[in-house]
């Protein structure tokens, strides 16, 4: 696979601010997207999703959100890839707490009023990281 290295530059705007929403929503039902899925429902090269994988932790640091990156994982193991652990600069062994915080912090209630709160308002936020 030919790897690219992508800039954030280079990022398409649109699908990484559809790619947050959907990582969010995968937290909030707690459960994991698989790499081949990101390519499928965004169309994002197989070989260029580590990059927005990577810029989506990095999103999420800079927002003080917990690592949504974390449940992107490949069918070979159900784990992210090696890149994961070297840009998150831990192990496998601390994989599951990162899962967890995503999981906690985008919890649910039952209430419906609340249903929304994780993704309302989220664009500003996205667009001001691009800046």
């Amino acid at each position: 696979m030919n790897r690219r290295n992508l800039d954030k530059d280079d990022l398409d705007t649109g699908k990484f601010d559809m790619l947050v929403r959907f990582m969010i929503v995968a937290a909030e039902n707690k459960r994991f997207v698989e790499y081949s899925e990101i390519n499928k429902v965004f169309g994002i090269p197989l070989e260029d999703i580590r990059d927005y994988a990577g810029f989506l932790g990095a999103f999420c640091k800079a927002n003080k959100y917990p690592y949504l990156n974390s449940l992107i994982i490949n069918t070979t193991d159900g784990m992210p890839g090696d890149d994961f652990f070297t840009w998150a600069d831990d192990t496998k062994d601390n994989w599951g707490e990162y899962v967890s915080e995503c999981f906690s912090y985008f919890h649910l209630p039952l209430d419906n009023a609340v249903r929304f709160r994780n993704t309302s308002g989220i664009s500003n936020t996205i667009e001001a990281f691009f800046k």
